[in-house]
């Protein structure tokens, strides 16, 4: 399943670490090293690492596959505990050696190839403490089964579409054993299944979507001998992207967590449901028999829960959640450790569904309040009851999709009447994408609403599942939250381009362009200006403002020629704007660096998204050209008009017509695109504001394309053609009310 929101162990407090490129070690490829498309500027493109993970306190040699992995000269990892070293050999892509250090947090960690093209995007990389091993083909059949042990974990690829791995282990009887495939888990595009076979060929069990996407298994073996594990994608899709993490194994795993929201600095108790945890049946009977149990343990939240990018979690945090405040709690036993569950900082006073909370005997509650509750039963509807007076105005919304839960919940707000029977005053419904889908999508179909007492009295709040489960299922989990309103945002950062999961890479003399987004709630509209801290030396960035109602800005970087090489994490706080320009007293927002995971799929579906750890930079050189804009600040009315002049300088040897183009523009604004001729460096660019462009603050810019032969930065004695595209400087666009 997946969880929400970055948080974990110290980096220490709001910590930038920028490192040489050659402190760092590299990956290696899987066959994949592909170079990118012909033409383009190359870049480090990371598709797969395998394994894809490793032994806390031990080392692993690691292959990558992807584009431009020959050239890879490092890795960054999120942690510094984690350090590479080339495997001496001529393999191409290199081999690295990767030692993860004894105080590295169990769990997940991104990691990048860095090398003379920049830095590429991350995948995850789980650090777990039980041995681990690599499967070995063929083991396509039962008879040809890889051999394994409970307690082990092995790391495989389905690797084509007629792929289909076996495994074996040795059990003994009323063994009760967990088989868990961990693959949309760690970045993977496997949608696994995974089946348990006896040793004459009967099969035991089957899982499929049971941790999120991903299966498990829970059984009690009938005997001692030899079983079978056949793994495959339910489709019948492969390719070296399909990697997986294979454990059988005797160890907790946590399906729920009971509260699921906490108050910063407290000690509180939580009750984990779960299996193999040592504790007490549940009374909860699973679809494959066995018992949830509960374990009631004491768990202490760190006094600060908001989001740092320097204190990255050890969960995978989807978009849909991402950036909410909270933290990971790993439970830890001699029989391993479960995987990673978030605990969000408690919106109101925390309060857990008690009783049947039907419409026969509603719970009773008093707002504000953050309740967790659960559909662990078939066709559950849970109803809270509470007193309102007329005029008074609650925010009410359920936590699910954005906390991993598979719930598609309902919310439904009644008036019970004078008689006892009840009049709908309002329904929730889905949040749709704000419009930052195609780069880091927060839409979701958990329903929010605002609710207004029409009149003194009783109301109920009724909480359903869509699709009223047909099955219990001890992850379908929510919190219902009823909380005053309060107009707020969350910030997120991502790169450029919204086609391609990418790095941001930074030439010196050049720019480069990252997008900081919005996510308004609760009717903030403002404008907010976002500006960037602890560039290194050499690097500079211009505040930019996201305008009212906008809901994303470009950030551009600007590094000064002969910048030296560097590598490392960029922090981006934002403040909203009063009505006099100024920003508001009150704690600044950090930006949460998130990323398509990969290019955007067919048809309307969303593109997946997730959390990264820190927006990484890589400052190397040297640009091609630079395009510069002025003027660089222009206020206009509505129905106005005015001119930009674009000058283009050129790098040694770089030749030819450069088109300019507009990005970033408000709605309604258009520019037409112009080009700078071959023997010119300047071009004059007409700006007219349409009547209908809202008044506000806007950063826009332009861009310089064209083709060029360019030194390559994979071997300074040669050149490769190339079409570039180099972001301007940004202008700040001030359009305001048409004079009458």
């Amino acid at each position: 399943m997946s969880r929400s929101c970055p948080k974990g162990p110290e980096h220490g407090s709001r910590r930038l670490r920028w490192l040489a490129p050659m402190m760092l070690a590299a990956g290696i490829g899987l066959g994949l090293g592909v170079s990118s498309v012909e033409g383009q500027m190359p870049k480090h493109r990371l598709d797969v690492v395998f394994p894809p993970g490793g032994t806390r306190g031990e080392a692993v040699e690691v292959r990558l596959g992807g584009a431009e992995m020959e050239s890879a000269s490092g890795l960054w990892f999120d942690h510094p505990g984690i350090t590479t070293e080339r495997v001496e050999g001529d393999a191409s892509p290199p081999r690295f050696r990767v030692t993860i250090g004894p105080e590295v947090p169990l769990g997940l960690h991104d990691v990048r190839v860095v090398g003379p093209l920049g830095v590429s995007n991350p995948k995850a990389f789980v650090v777990g403490q039980r041995p681990e091993g690599i499967e070995q083909e063929p083991n396509n059949g039962p008879a040809e089964a890889g051999g394994m042990t409970v307690g082990q974990v092995v790391n495989g690829q389905i690797d084509g579409a007629t792929d289909v791995d076996w495994f074996a282990f040795e059990g003994k009887a009323d063994q009760r054993v967990l088989i868990d495939l961990a693959a949309v888990r760690i970045d993977s595009r496997l949608d696994g299944e995974v089946r348990l076979y006896d040793a004459e060929g009967r099969e035991l069990a089957y899982g499929h979507g049971t941790v999120g996407r991903d299966p498990l298994i829970d059984t009690v073996l009938p005997g001692d001998g030899t079983y079978r594990v056949e793994v495959r994608d339910v489709i019948y899709a492969g390719s070296p992207q399909h990697v997986y993490r294979l454990t059988v194994h005797e160890g907790p795993h946590v399906d729920a967590v009971v509260p699921s929201a906490v108050d910063a600095g407290a000690t509180v108790e939580v009750t984990l449901l779960g299996r193999n945890l040592g504790g007490e049946p549940s009374g909860t009977v699973l679809p494959d028999g066995q018992s949830l149990e509960r374990l009631t343990v004491s768990v202490t939240v760190p006094p600060e829960l908001q989001i740092d990018p320097d204190r990255p979690g050890v969960g995978l945090d989807a978009s849909p959640g991402g950036g909410t405040a909270g933290f990971w709690h790993v439970h830890e036993t001699d029989r391993g450790a479960a995987d990673p569950v978030f605990l969000a900082e408690a919106m109101g006073p925390v309060v857990v569904e008690e009783g049947p909370s039907d419409h026969d005997d509603p719970m009773v509650i008093a707002p504000p309040i953050d309740l967790s509750g659960d559909f662990r039963e078939v066709d559950d509807e849970d109803v809270y009851r509470f007193e309102a007076t007329k005029g008074q105005v609650w925010m009410i919304e359920v936590w699910a999709d954005r906390i991993g839960s598979p719930v598609d919940a309902t919310l439904l707000v009644q008036r019970v009447m004078g008689d006892g029977s009840l009049r709908d005053i309002l329904e929730g419904d889905d949040q749709g994408d704000p419009g930052t889908g195609n780069r880091f999508g927060t839409g979701t179909v958990d329903p929010v609403v605002r609710f207004e007492a029409p009149e003194d009295g009783t109301y109920v709040i009724t909480v359903g599942d869509l699709y009223n489960a047909r099955e219990v299922d001890p992850t379908a989990v929510y919190r219902l939250v009823v909380r005053p309103q309060q107009p707020d945002y969350r910030l997120f950062v991502a790169p450029n381009d919204p086609g391609n999961p990418e790095g941001l890479t930074l030439w010196s003399g050049g720019r480069s362009v990252a997008y900081v987004l919005a996510h308004r709630f609760d009717g903030m509209a403002g404008p907010i200006r976002v500006e960037a801290e602890g560039l290194p030396a050499g690097v500079s960035s211009d505040p930019v403002v996201i305008a009212a109602n906008q809901v994303q800005a470009p950030m551009i970087f600007s590094a000064s020629a002969g910048a030296p090489p560097k590598l490392g994490t960029v922090r981006l706080v934002g403040r909203r704007l009063g009505a006099d320009g100024e920003p508001v007293d009150e704690p600044p927002r950090v930006a949460v660096a998130g990323t398509i995971t990969r290019p955007p799929p067919g048809g309307n579906a969303p593109t997946p998204a997730r959390v990264t750890r820190g927006l990484v930079m890589a400052l190397r050189p040297e640009a091609a050209t630079r395009l510069s804009v002025v003027p660089n600040a222009v206020t206009v009315p509505q129905g106005g008009s005015f001119e930009l002049t674009a000058r283009i300088s050129r790098s040694e040897g770089v030749q030819g017509e450069f088109p300019i183009t507009p990005d970033a523009l408000p709605n309604n604004l258009a520019i037409a695109n112009t080009k700078i001729e071959a023997e010119k460096d300047a071009v004059a660019v007409p700006v007219t504001v349409a009547e209908n462009v809202e008044p506000g603050v806007y950063t826009i810019f332009l861009r310089a394309g064209g083709k060029a032969t360019v030194p390559d930065p994979r071997n300074p004695e040669a050149t490769m053609e190339a079409n570039l595209s180099e972001p301007s400087n940004p202008i700040i666009l001030t359009v305001r009310p048409k004079e009458q």
